[in-house]
């Protein structure tokens, strides 16, 4: 529950509206580096290290912590299990949104981690495009294409045919050159 309250990954809007005042939890001991402390507790301790570096902006606390947890595909995966979340984040996002959360996901991850968000968020990314649009721009340009190679196979049988004609003549062209 505390984690929950400190770093909701349910969704971006829960995390963005989580407590992002908890600046310091005090455990029983140093539990960071202790070799056992939870995945929790871990999870708790960065999430309020993002408030303590952020306290006099919860927005930018609630920014990062959507870089940091969110669009981090293990970290998100581990915190969504932990906290029961079984949903794609990439499906809550408004499909107009997307260009900007890949931007993101690149300037802050690798090309991995930018691989797996546009794989996940594709079907949004192709919701976006007008699908007839697209196809009436593609059928124009196939009719173009068709309509090239329509005239470059008339003139090619213009010339088959001019060869014809050409070659009788230049036929006798030749034959009057070698006689000459």
């Amino acid at each position: 529950m505390l984690l929950k309250l400190v770093n909701n990954v349910s969704t971006i809007k829960a995390t963005l509206q989580s407590n992002h005042k908890l600046t310091y939890i005090k455990l029983k001991e140093d539990r960071l580096t202790s070799p056992d402390t939870t995945e929790i507790e871990r999870h708790i301790i960065m999430a309020t290290y993002i408030n303590s570096r952020n306290q006099s902006n919860p927005e930018a606390a609630g920014r990062k912590k959507v870089i940091e947890t969110q669009l981090n595909s293990e970290k998100r995966a581990a915190l969504a299990n932990l906290q029961g979340v079984n949903h794609s984040l990439y499906s809550e996002i408004n499909p107009l949104h997307l260009p900007e959360v890949l931007y993101l996901v690149g300037r802050y991850y690798d090309q991995r981690e930018l691989y797996i968000a546009l794989k996940s968020s594709i079907a949004g990314v192709i919701s976006i495009v007008n699908r007839k649009q697209c196809l009436q721009h593609q059928r124009a340009y196939l009719r173009a294409k068709l309509e090239a190679v329509e005239a470059e196979i008339s003139a090619i049988e213009a010339a088959e045919g001019h060869v014809d004609v050409v070659g009788i003549g230049s036929e006798s062209c030749s034959s009057k050159r070698r006689r000459a």
